[in-house]
């Protein structure tokens, strides 16, 4: 039987979790949910150490960062530490002697933290069904922390860890650059109005008013003329003669940018 989790606060249910943190700080005074990780976990590690233990979760210790991160494809991270005490454990007991923690690792220590990793990373696939694969990568955001004790004859080793769980799959983020191409697409193919501005004249309201049939208003003949779509300026173009006897507009300059109206025309 799996230790309880007794005095800890009330967990937040896994699914409320997202990742990469939006909020970190709200995020570390939450707590991934590992109940059904350790359970995962237990018959795992039972058979790398040999003998029956236990595991049980344990307080945060701000000090203890986890030493290994891994990050699955979906974006579930996460980070643990097994002590070189534990895996001296380990690798005495695996020699004929008696399972007591030892100060350094010994030559088969690599492979037993393998051993340890692969557990881990298959018990968390187990506990949160993923895709994806993992890579050994840190995440890139600030993950709540925890312990795990581990006892085994007697012996007590405590494992720091870190938990970031992926958002639902719902709720994953959609890859928009089809659309943005399609919205891009249809905005190039709408169709404007464009004007060649010849002539523009500001006259008070009342001489406006008073037009008549017959009424003669001068206009400034140039060559300099503005392109707008709407209000906006988007090009400058010349008059100049066609091969008909009529006239055409040169573009001189274009951009959304940094045209400036031609020459005598209200801005």
């Amino acid at each position: 039987m799996i230790a309880g989790l007794a005095g800890v606060d009330t967990l937040a249910p896994a699914a409320l979790w997202r990742f990469p943190s939006t909020d970190p700080v709200e995020d570390v005074a939450r707590t991934a949910d590992p109940t059904d990780l350790i359970g995962e976990l237990r018959p795992r590690l039972r058979t790398i150490v040999g003998l029956p233990i236990t595991l049980s979760r344990g307080a945060a210790d701000a000090t203890a960062q986890p030493s290994s991160w891994f990050m699955r494809g979906d974006g579930l991270c996460i980070g643990f530490t097994v002590p070189s005490d534990f895996i001296g454990a380990v690798v005495g007991g695996r020699c004929g002697g008696p399972f007591v923690p030892l100060p350094t690792e010994g030559a088969g220590g690599a492979a037993i933290k393998a051993e340890v990793a692969a557990a881990v990373l298959a018990a968390a696939d187990a506990a949160w069904p993923g895709a994806g694969g993992w890579q050994a990568m840190p995440p890139n955001a600030a993950l709540p922390m925890f312990t795990l004790n581990l006892a085994a004859e007697g012996v007590v080793f405590c494992l720091p860890w870190a938990i970031g769980l992926p958002p639902a799959a719902a709720e994953v983020p959609p890859d928009t650059r089809a659309w943005h191409q399609s919205l891009a697409a249809a905005l190039s193919a709408t169709p404007f109005a464009v004007r060649a501005v010849l002539h523009d004249r500001i006259v008070p309201l009342r001489d406006a008013l008073a037009m008549r049939t017959g009424d003669v208003l001068p206009i400034e003949t140039r060559r300099d003329v503005s392109l707008r779509v709407g209000d906006r300026v988007f090009a400058r173009g010349m008059i100049t003669p066609d091969d008909e006897g009529g006239h055409r507009v040169t573009i001189v300059a274009a951009g959304l940018d940094n045209i400036t109206p031609a020459n005598k025309e209200q801005p």
